[in-house]
């Protein structure tokens, strides 16, 4: 890209800094003759870039100029001098995902439901595209509602991949990162599927699945795939909601779900009564057949009692870096109920899908607009407090 003619300064007021990373400095910034429109400006200094990391910079305005999407930040323009390359952004005032969680606390899982509808949504819209985002992190997801809607950002590691050939650069934030990328593998846009299990963990739990204050440790943790569900967590939380999280953070990317996947799972579609068999298991049954509802918001019941065996890797290793987390869960259910609930759903759910499909817009609109309480936890604020560098982690690559 070549040097412009105009100066961003003739056109917008800096007035604060509202975040700084290693290669880039985001400020906010008025239009100078509509002084109440504010934008979010991306000063990227010319400075400290290499080759590479300019590969990086061309990629993020290439691709972010050409993004329509109401859950991705928008661009505005770009200026260039010989200092600096400056982005001009949505300014988004409610900040990110990582701050909504440490002033306010865990999500309910309600509100977890709108965010990763959201955020799904915008990985969708990008994986059609053939764009990986390779930065999914709490830090990056902008809070863009009170209800829990976000608009996905920094796109400063963002790719156009060909899937035949895959990627192979180790980059992103490591407590987020896929095993393959930790491990120097060939890997491909099922990364982005892998920090969305991190984030809905993130959201509901308080921390990452994979945590520690050593990074070799967490390392170690991401490569043998050893997590576990919190034992000690003061919210209950579905058998559906937990079936996702151990969907996406499947160690063989092939078993991972995909977007369009994750889109169609019970959760997502608010079945919270869903047979206790693994969404996988149904997806792999000729007996299933599933479609994706992209306009329907339905808030499901928290109370839901019926459990569901958990199958999550657990073993001395994990529960000695993560001492208040359980190495195995105790679930009840009714065979009889689970065997009628099972044939029963397989008769209703084209059925059902079929209704869902006929919701209308506005009612789901309207359902979901109405605010939902956040359940708050002064000791997890409190946990974050101590760890908040490490979680946070580099803003470029590994």
């Amino acid at each position: 890209m070549t040097i412009s003619d105009r100066s961003i300064y003739d056109y917008y007021n800096i007035t604060e800094i509202i975040g700084e990373g290693t290669f880039s400095t985001v400020t906010l910034a008025n239009n100078i003759n509509k002084e109440e429109e504010k934008y979010a400006v991306k000063i990227i200094s010319k400075e400290i870039l290499d080759k590479e990391r300019r590969t990086y910079v061309d990629w993020e305005i290439s691709i972010l100029s050409k993004c329509q999407h109401p859950n991705i930040i928008k661009f505005i323009e770009h200026f260039e001098s010989e200092e600096d390359i400056c982005l001009v952004l949505e300014w988004i005032p409610n900040g990110d995902l990582f701050d909504r969680i440490i002033n306010k606390g865990v999500f309910s899982e309600d509100e977890a439901l709108l965010t990763m509808k959201s955020l799904l949504s915008a990985i969708e819209y990008l994986h059609d595209r053939s764009i990986v985002h390779r930065d999914i992190k709490p830090e990056n997801i902008l809070v863009s509602s009170s209800e829990g809607d976000i608009k996905l950002a920094d796109f400063g590691l963002a790719k156009y991949y060909e899937e035949s050939v895959g990627m192979d650069k180790q980059c992103g934030t490591l407590a987020y990162s896929a095993p393959e990328i930790t491990n120097n593998q060939i890997y491909r846009k099922s990364v982005d599927m892998w920090s969305c299990g991190c984030i809905l963990y993130f959201i509901l739990f308080g921390r990452p699945p994979f945590y520690s204050n050593d990074e070799s440790i967490m390392y170690e943790l991401i490569v043998k795939g050893e997590w576990s569900f919190p034992s000690n967590s003061d919210f209950k939380y579905s058998n559906q909601v937990k079936d996702l999280i151990k969907s996406l953070l499947q160690q063989d990317p092939n078993k991972r779900l995909t977007v369009k996947e994750s889109l169609g799972h019970p959760w997502i579609l608010g079945e919270k009564s869903f047979s206790k068999l693994s969404f996988r298991s149904l997806l792999q049954s000729n007996e299933f057949n599933y479609n994706i509802v992209n306009n329907s918001l339905i808030h499901s019941n928290n109370n839901d009692d019926d459990n569901d065996n958990n199958h999550d890797n657990n073993n001395s290793a994990n529960n000695s870096s993560m001492d208040e987390f359980s190495s195995e869960e105790d679930f009840t259910e009714d065979d009889d109920d689970y065997d009628d609930e099972v044939e029963e759903k397989y008769q209703q759910k084209q059925q059902q899908h079929q209704e869902q499909q006929q919701i209308s817009m506005r009612t789901s609109s309207s359902s979901a607009s109405k605010p939902i309480s956040i359940k708050k936890s002064n000791q997890l604020r409190a946990s974050f407090n101590q760890t908040v560098d490490i979680l946070r982690g580099p803003l470029t690559p590994l």
